[in-house]
């Protein structure tokens, strides 16, 4: 399971569970203009543009810049 935590609009965290494992949680504090997902990544950009971070769904990784 995938869960975000939004406050006043803005992407606090995303945490990836697999069963009772944690597979990845980041905290972000970008302001979320939009989500794409594919090739089992999901990716969410902020909304200048300078950062995004990229999760690998199968693997519980996480890129962020």
């Amino acid at each position: 399971s995938i869960d975000f935590l939004f406050y006043s609009g803005k992407l606090l965290y995303v945490k990836i569970m697999e069963g009772r494992r944690l597979c990845a949680k980041v905290e972000w504090s970008g302001i979320l203009a939009g989500a794409t997902f594919s090739d089992d990544c999901l990716h969410l950009y902020q909304q200048n543009g300078d950062g995004y971070i990229k999760i690998h769904l199968d693997k519980g990784v996480i890129f962020a810049k």
